[in-house]
Parts: structure tokens; C-alpha cells; sequence
């Protein structure tokens, strides 16, 4: 077995709080695993790290800041104005519902903001929570068998590991906390645990009695995986195989049911069953997808109807990632093995739901390059990256832009050509009387989609290098 892949379940806590009194609504806002948005009448897209706008495909824009559309000081610097204060979002740890975002830093998961896209020329951004304000609502919730250190650790989850977020649709934020391999054996009480925060800035809650991994909402109820992680006393973990399964569950932490059983691997030890990766919970109309490792360390697709039953694999090959476009009826995955709901893949394919015909697509940028979410708008597949994508770039005037340092990417379904985004301002600088290089002046934002050149391969997949 091989210990890179992540523990995606969650701890069992014995937290004396429930999700009680909530209205649950009924909506579905399930997990989005996705990076385009309709806003409003915007169509908006997040390559990883920052929002951009592509209501015009062939025109892309940053939705703007209402009080950072600038960079200024005591002397402002001619053209500084054309800087935008683009959103520095995780994809991986973020929600857009509607005209609204809400989402961590990338540079401080402990602060949580809220962002009203009712214009997005002008968004307003408010704080939800920062590091010191998570403790006192925490403490309240939790029951006596947290420390005060539990309670910090607890506050401090933002900076490592809540996995999924997801909209309930009734006032609350739902994630799950999976802590990844460099911050296991620290968090070993706190590993896994699934919770809420309120979109009002209230606190957070601790649901007790539930270990998940990837969760999903729809209708008052989440649905996670539960791999029998178990935490005997505090520093020994193990695997309870019978509680291994899908499950749902209101969110009130009532009318608990097992859909499924996840067979146990046959090899392993009680210690190590519950590395078993199972993760990417996703609600498509009235089924769950999931990812799911099977003996060999292959990750399948499998499929689920939300009123239980036996899954069924969904492709014969292994699936890093995925996304299912109900408009055309097209999976679109890549290959590869899922490790920490990340994906490891190099080869991207379409696959028809109705027909299951396949097609090879592309093959991605390098080996190393990750790819943490895509989904389709119009005519285009796009793809994010938050280790590799920025935000944009400042160039000396005169300089050549680079196409290994993209601000975004995406594939033509209709073409099959890939393009990247170039994303620039142009700078002008001067040397003072002392001998210091300064910024004289700030050019306007350039922000293009440029092809690739790519080059064909043997079985006809282009790779871009």
C-alpha cells in the first residue's frame, strides 16, 4: 500500500454538539467540484487562485475590489490605477452561490471572507472569521472532553487541510477535515472530523458521532464515505470494518442510513484499512460519484443512486479527476490515481454517458503539473491549477511574455486546440540620482488567450509542452 495516498475519512469525535434547529432547506448545493460560476448575468471562472471573468470568452476581465481596484501611496505611481487587486481564492476551499463567494486566502486559511458579486466592478468584501475569532464559538459548541489546546487546533484548521466545502443552503458552510500526511500525527484527534461554519460570521460547529471523507449535500442531508477510521486513545488508529460504507445523514445528525458497504482490502492490517482512498463525492440529479480505490491502487469512478444500492464502475480505466456535463450528457476525466483528492494524471478523455464512447483528448502540460478542478462554459473546457496558474505578471516594457507562466487554460471541444491565458502589465522603470532603479510608470492590463503548439504523439493525443 503505498502510504502517499491520503487517509480520506474523518475522525470520530465525541463532541456533545449537534447540528440542531437548522433549517435545512431544499436546494442543492452540492459540493462544487467545478470552476465556472454564472453570476448574475456573468459567467465567471476560477483558475486556482483568483476569479476572472469570461462572460466574453474571447475577452477576459478581473471582477474588481471595491476598495483595492488600486495600488496607491503617499506618491502614487503614474498608471497605478491599472493594477487590479484580483481575488486571491482556493478553489479547493472556496463556495460561489448565486451573487455571493466565500473563501479562504491562500496565503492565511485562518480568515475567512465573504464577497458580494452583485457588481462585480465593484465587489465588496467583507471578514467572516480571522484566527482569534474561531476559538470562543468552537469552545462553546464542543464538549468537555476538548482541551484548550484541542480548541486552537481546532481553529487553526484552516491553515492545512477542511477538504470539501459545501453549501447547505441553510445559512451554513459544511466541510470536512482531512489533514494530509505532513500534519497526520499532529492532529490525530482532530483528524477528519466533519463541520460547519455559518455564512454570518457566528462560529463553527463539531458534528459528533460521524467520520466521512469527501462530503456532499442535497435536500437537508450529506452523504460522505466512511472508511472506519478510529482513534484508540491518542496516539493509536485502526479501521472499524463494519462501519465501512457510504452513508447520508441530516444535518441535524438525525435519520442516519448506510447506502453501500466499501469492501475492506483483504491484505491489510486493521491499522492500515482506513488509508483506503475514497473521495470526490459529487451529486449529478439523483446519483453519487465517487472516487474509490480498489486493491491494486487504481482509483475507479463508481456511481450511486442516492437511494443506496450497489455502485457501479462508471470507466474500466483509473480516474484522477472528473467532471460529468449534464448538458451534453459527457464525462469528462483524467487518468492517473486520486492521492488526497488531487489528481496525478497525465491524459485527459471525454466519455459519452448514453453511448460510452471514449476519446483522448490532450495530454496535459508535464507529469508534475496538478490539476485541482475543470468544467465546461460554452464552447471550452476549462482547467485550474493553483500551484502553477497566477494571477498576472508584472514585464519591463519590452519584454517577452512567457507561455510556461499562464494565468489559466483551456481546451476548444470543437477545435481540439489548447490556449493559454497570457495576463501582463508592462512597466516602465528609471534609475534616480542615487543610482536606484524605480517604477516610472505602470502600463495598462493586457489579458489574452494564446494556442499552444502543440505536438501529436503516436495513438494521436496532442501533448503541450
Amino acid at each position: 500500500m503505498k502510504k502517499s495516498i491520503c487517509a480520506l475519512s474523518l475522525a470520530a469525535v465525541t463532541s456533545v454538539s449537534m447540528f440542531a434547529g437548522c433549517n435545512s432547506g431544499t436546494q442543492d448545493y452540492s459540493t462544487q467540484y467545478k470552476n465556472t460560476f454564472n453570476v448574475n448575468d456573468r459567467v465567471i471562472y476560477n483558475n486556482g487562485t483568483v476569479l476572472i471573468d469570461i462572460t466574453d470568452p474571447d475577452k477576459p476581465s478581473f471582477p474588481c475590489l471595491a476598495e483595492e481596484k488600486s495600488e496607491t501611496s503617499d506618491s502614487p505611481i503614474p498608471g497605478s490605477e491599472n493594477i487590479t487587486k484580483a481575488f486571491t481564492l482556493d478553489c479547493k476551499r472556496s463556495i460561489i452561490n448565486g451573487n455571493e463567494a466565500i473563501s479562504g486566502e491562500l496565503s492565511n486559511y485562518t480568515q475567512i471572507y465573504h464577497y458580494d458579486l452583485s457588481d462585480t466592478t465593484n465587489v465588496k468584501r467583507t471578514i467572516l472569521y480571522d484566527e482569534g475569532s474561531w476559538v470562543g464559538p468552537v469552545k462553546a459548541k464542543l464538549g468537555s472532553s476538548y482541551s484548550e489546546e484541542d480548541i486552537k487546533e481546532i481553529s487553526d484548521y484552516m491553515k492545512y487541510r477542511s477538504s470539501d466545502w459545501s453549501d447547505g443552503g441553510d445559512g451554513y458552510i459544511y466541510f470536512d477535515h482531512s489533514c494530509g500526511n505532513e500534519h497526520f500525527n499532529s492532529y490525530k484527534k482532530l483528524n477528519y472530523i466533519v463541520g460547519r461554519f455559518s455564512k454570518d460570521g457566528k462560529g463553527m460547529e463539531i458534528m459528533n458521532d460521524i467520520t466521512a471523507c469527501s462530503i456532499a449535500l442535497k435536500d437537508g442531508y450529506i452523504y460522505y464515505a466512511d472508511s472506519g477510521y478510529t482513534l484508540d486513545g491518542k496516539e493509536n488508529y485502526s479501521a472499524d470494518k463494519g462501519r465501512m460504507g457510504i452513508y447520508k445523514v441530516k444535518t441535524d445528525g438525525t435519520d442516519k442510513q448506510k447506502l453501500a458497504d466499501i469492501a475492506p482490502y483483504s491484505n491489510l492490517t486493521d491499522s492500515e484499512l482506513w488509508t483506503r482512498a475514497v473521495g470526490r463525492l459529487e451529486i449529478v440529479n439523483n446519483d453519487l460519484y465517487y472516487i474509490a480505490e480498489n486493491n491494486s491502487e487504481d482509483t475507479y469512478l463508481y456511481k450511486l443512486s442516492l437511494s443506496g444500492g450497489q455502485p457501479q464502475q462508471v470507466i474500466t480505466e483509473s480516474v484522477s479527476d472528473y467532471y460529468v456535463d449534464t448538458a451534453s450528457g459527457t464525462i469528462y476525466y483524467q487518468d492517473g490515481q486520486m492521492y488526497c483528492n488531487s489528481a496525478s494524471g497525465n491524459t485527459f478523455y471525454s466519455m459519452s454517458i448514453a453511448t460510452g464512447e471514449k476519446k483522448a483528448l490532450f495530454t496535459k502540460l508535464s507529469a508534475q503539473t496538478g490539476v485541482n478542478w475543470m468544467s465546461v462554459a460554452g464552447d471550452y473546457l476549462y482547467i485550474s491549477d493553483r500551484n502553477r496558474f497566477k494571477a498576472w505578471k508584472t514585464i519591463t516594457k519590452g519584454e517577452n511574455v512567457e507561455s510556461d507562466d499562464p494565468s489559466g487554460q483551456r481546451f476548444n471541444l470543437k477545435t481540439g486546440e489548447m490556449e493559454y491565458l497570457e495576463c501582463y502589465t508592462e512597466v516602465e522603470k528609471e534609475v534616480d540620482i542615487l543610482g536606484v532603479e524605480k517604477i516610472k510608470s505602470v502600463g495598462p492590463m493586457n489579458m489574452n488567450w494564446k494556442k499552444y503548439i502543440g505536438r501529436p504523439v503516436e495513438n494521436g493525443v496532442t501533448i503541450y509542452v
